[in-house]
């Protein structure tokens, strides 16, 4: 039907000063690789994603000076979801947010694409 039709995207988002794009790739799992059980508030408000563009950082405005980001491409992030917003990049529907939107950096003790369902 029409409705269930996804219009292709006519233009990419290039992250600038802190953000980041992330694919929707999601965990299956409530526990992340490092061993840290998400509780289901948190899972309800965060999710996992992967990293497919970084911009260079901020500029701190007291000093001029260009602040590193936390993380980079081929990272698995927690992020905020409330705090995301859909984009598109190298033509895939993505994810934008803020470096700062970031919980933290996942370590998988397996490769995620080898979660079970």
């Amino acid at each position: 039907s029409a409705s269930e039709h996804k219009a292709e995207p006519y233009f990419d988002v290039a992250p600038c000063g802190a953000f980041i794009v992330l694919d929707k790739f999601k965990i299956k799992e409530k526990m992340t690789g490092g061993g840290i059980l998400l509780p289901d508030t948190l899972a309800e408000k965060a999710g996992a994603f992967r990293v497919v563009a970084a911009g260079p950082g901020f500029v701190d405005a007291s000093t001029g000076k260009r602040m590193p980001m936390s993380v980079k491409v081929g990272d698995y992030v927690l992020v905020d979801v409330g705090r995301v917003v859909n984009c598109a990049y190298a033509g895939q529907e993505c994810l934008l947010c803020l470096d700062s939107d970031v919980y933290g950096v996942i370590t998988f003790r397996k490769d995620p694409s080898q979660t079970p369902s």
